[in-house]
């Protein structure tokens, strides 16, 4: 699982969730297609499945993006290539490659000292 937190000027928080299975999505996607609380839509071509609580989007062969719909919506487009990624530098990439893969939580903050503006959080 992955998971990025972003901070606009303002303090609002954005969640994004990547989920990636060690198999196949299809018995996953089985169980909530037939879920009649989920309610499917499209983005561009993508399948989305949403419910109050939970929205849910395949984005790779083995990867799920789940959240809030807006951000769900968010990397649906990331994905597909419409909307920019999230922008990590190359310099806070690599402090985060450089951390032990091993660790249950890595840590990355673009300002650690400084405002949460722009604050990037990493975990893995």
């Amino acid at each position: 699982m992955t998971r990025a937190f972003a901070f606009d000027n303002e303090d609002q928080k954005q969640e994004y969730v990547l989920v990636e299975t060690r198999n196949d999505l299809a018995p996953i996607l089985r169980t909530i297609t037939k879920d009649t609380s989920f309610t499917r839509s499209t983005i561009t071509g993508l399948a989305v499945w949403q419910r109050p609580d939970v929205t849910l989007a395949r984005v790779g062969p083995r990867t799920l993006a789940v959240g809030s719909y807006d951000e769900v919506d968010r990397l649906v487009r990331v994905r597909l290539g419409i909307q920019a990624d999230l922008k990590i530098d190359d310099s806070l990439l690599q402090s985060f490659q450089a951390l032990d893969p091993q660790n249950g939580v890595r840590l990355v903050a673009r300002s650690p000292k400084g405002s949460l503006d722009p604050f990037r959080l990493f975990l893995a």
